[in-house]
């Protein structure tokens, strides 16, 4: 197998290659996706090859944008085709044959609580309107976390009704036969043109959870909006709609929105298999779970779902793979040292641009430590611990796409002085990109 890894902004954007499939994992962002994805698929095309899986792994915006730009181009090119429109004034995608996809209305279908997707979506529209009429509340952490999980759910509908107002005969979540892709009591294994799959998460509980905190979230924020109304309309008498979003946006922060589970917990993750090598999607899941009092997972993680699907022991079992794609962009949020010794590969893929802090300095140092560490608590027992290992990461401190930004030259001048000062001893490689993508033959392995 083959993986190439684009520059996609502060999301994930990778193209997985078999002797016989290809698979897109996620589009990054929209920009991104024009300049660095985009032309790299138009190629396969010419060559005559499809995309016989593109995986949209959850709906935040730096992982769906991408997608949808594609699902765009492909549905003109397929109208053209048909004779009726001019040829479009981009490249031809290839033709796209399945799609996995946990759609933004089946994922908050109703959890009991009487909530649907057009009323969350409607919900946040309106939230989002508030953010944006106080400049103030969109630049605090607050507005730009609610923002990014807002545009994701737009767009989650965008390619919803793309996908179901196509003609172009492709296969939807084929391993749960057109429903939710999502993990019940027995391991959830697929096959794309001789690629295996093992289906890691979502668990079923992750999504009954998530569809709940929706409710819950959406619930209180209707009682907030329609007290601001009254307020409003006793204080003003009439209702101009951007006095009132000023008014709004002055009064609270809407909707406590740390109540909602992030939909990270809820992303499509998967071991990918063929002729022996070994890739682990971790989308931007968390590394493993987290346990309430009465000892019942709060959810599931990526060690969760590895167990679940028998490709590793609890509790302390370890795995090897060729290559790791470090969990959400190497936050510390989402890798543990326990994760970090458990799973050692090969290659591990960072894929931030310095945004939000990514990637963070500890993750790096917890899985070179897995690695190099004298500490039997840290350093990995899997027998290929020893080996010798490299970190990719798609962004460099130098990079013309992040110039302009100095919070993100920053963090990546951070993470690249901190992996220089690991690798001081020789024992590992690294490369921090400047190209618009990188590729990873795994065939250099063996």
């Amino acid at each position: 197998m083959k993986m190439v890894v684009f520059k996609a902004g502060d999301g994930d954007s990778i193209l997985i290659q078999g002797e016989q499939a290809n698979i897109l994992v996620d589009g990054g962002r929209k920009t991104q996706f024009k300049g660095h994805v985009a032309p790299v698929l138009e190629s396969l095309h010419e060559n005559g090859q499809a995309l016989d899986l593109v995986c949209v792994s959850h709906i935040d915006d730096d992982h769906i944008t991408g997608i949808v730009e594609l699902y765009r181009r492909r549905t003109e090119w397929a109208v053209h085709h048909l004779g009726t429109t001019a040829e479009p004034n981009f490249g031809e995608p290839p033709v796209i044959k399945r799609l996995w996809h946990n759609a933004f209305d089946e994922t908050v279908a109703d959890a009991g609580g009487g909530t649907d997707a057009s009323n969350i979506s409607n919900q946040l529209a309106f939230h989002g309107q508030l953010i944006s009429a106080m400049a103030a509340m969109a630049e605090t952490e607050y507005g730009q976390r609610f923002g990014r999980i807002a545009q994701g759910a737009r767009l989650a509908i965008e390619l919803d009704l793309r996908f179901k107002q196509s003609s172009m005969n492709i296969e939807f979540n084929g391993p749960s036969n057109g429903a939710l892709i999502e993990v019940g009591d027995d391991p959830l294994v697929t096959d794309v043109n001789g690629i295996a799959i093992n289906i890691l998460s979502p668990f079923h509980e992750d999504l009954v959870r998530l569809r709940a905190s929706w409710d819950k979230w959406v619930n209180k924020n209707q009682d907030k909006i329609a007290e601001m109304k009254d307020k409003f309309s006793q204080r003003f008498g009439t209702m101009d709609a951007l006095e009132f979003l000023k008014f709004a946006a002055s009064q609270a922060e809407l909707g406590e929105f740390d109540a909602v589970q992030p939909p990270n917990l809820a992303s499509i993750t998967f071991m990918l298999q063929e002729n022996g090598q070994r890739i682990l999607m971790t989308g931007d899941h968390a590394s493993d779970g987290k346990q309430v009092p009465d000892g019942e997972p709060l959810k599931r993680g990526v060690l969760e779902g590895l167990a679940h699907a028998g490709l590793i022991q609890q509790p302390d079992g370890g795995l090897h793979v060729n290559v790791l794609k470090v969990p959400h962009h190497g936050a510390t949020a989402n890798t543990s040292v326990e994760f970090a010794r458990r799973v050692t590969a090969n290659h591990y893929v960072f894929c931030a641009n310095g945004r939000h802090h990514n990637p963070e300095v500890e993750v790096i140092e917890a899985y070179v430590n897995s690695r190099l560490s004298d500490d039997d608590q840290v350093r990995s027992g899997n027998p290929e611990a020893g080996n010798r290992f490299k970190l990719w990461f798609n962004y460099h401190p130098d990079d013309e796409e992040i110039s302009s930004n100095q919070n993100y030259i920053d963090q990546m001048t951070l993470a690249k002085n901190k992996v220089e000062e690991l690798a001081a001893g020789d024992q590992f490689d690294f490369e921090f990109s400047q190209q618009s993508n990188f590729s990873i033959d795994l065939d250099a392995d063996d």
